[in-house]
């Protein structure tokens, strides 16, 4: 390797250090200060974490944005047109690394996240993930149906069915959750595809193993969900939500 790509490919390894930098302190910073604010000039719930995702939107837009100065990471969003601008639907995507929750809620203004417990209770970003709303996955007594709320209440709600970042190589086992608002529910459904090449921030890849070369994020909105292609009104719960899951792991993987 020549000494320009040495040099090259230590200036992303320090940019790559900064925007985890940012993402942390910042997350802090603002569930330090502006989140009590917005929480303390809410009148309710609903309109709190409204707000506060709408923070984030506009936050994650600026890291995104020097991720892109520092020849990190370029977005090619592809039939963006097929998004519902309205909101109320359920986003379904595959989740390859770390950042494409960041682009996600950098280009929804509002944006519901289901997400593991541990993030629950880590120092940088418990705060974000509270301030926000978002929902714990893996609280079977209340996931359910804080998720059917969101969506009745026309808000836009992402899944990875994945529940955490795909393998190097290939799509994890879908778990049920996704499936299971889909049967339970009238709700839009819109699937996302995304591909990272060259691959970064992927499972078992170390932060600063970046690539030689700047990566492309690109995100597909594939189509609207049609129930009907998938199983049938009355059949059974249990049948339906393995038809669905099925249906979807297949779907997205074709896709990739």
């Amino acid at each position: 390797m020549n000494p320009i790509s040495i040099i090259y490919i230590f200036f992303r390894q320090i940019g790559t250090a900064f925007i985890f930098s940012l993402i942390s302190i910042g997350g802090l910073f603002l569930s330090l200060t502006i989140f009590p604010l917005i929480i303390l000039f809410s009148s309710n719930t609903d309109t709190k974490s409204k707000r506060v995702q709408k923070t984030l939107h506009y936050t994650f837009r600026i890291v995104t944005a020097f991720m892109r100065i520092l020849c990190l990471v370029k977005l090619k969003k592809v039939n963006w047109e097929r998004i519902d601008k309205n909101g109320g639907q359920l986003i379904i995507a595959n989740h390859p690394t770390l950042i494409d929750y960041v682009y996600l809620v950098s280009i929804f203004p509002q944006l519901d996240c289901v997400v593991k417990s541990d993030l629950w209770d880590s120092i940088f970003l418990k705060g974000v993930v509270r301030a926000a709303g978002y929902i714990k996955v893996d609280d079977p007594a209340t996931f359910k149906t804080d998720c059917l709320n969101r969506l009745e209440a026309g808000r836009n709600l992402l899944i990875f069915p994945e529940g955490t970042r795909s393998n190097k190589d290939s799509l994890k086992p879908f778990k049920k959750g996704a499936a299971s608002l889909i049967v339970s529910s009238t709700c839009k459904v819109m699937i996302l595809t995304i591909k990272c090449s060259p691959p970064i921030l992927m499972k078992s890849q170390k932060w600063y193993n970046v690539p030689p070369k700047m990566a492309a994020l690109s995100i597909t909105a594939q189509k609207q969900l049609e129930r009907r292609e998938i199983f049938e009104e009355n059949e059974k719960l249990i049948k339906a939500q393995a038809s669905v899951n099925t249906y979807l792991w297949n779907y997205i993987n074709n896709c990739l």
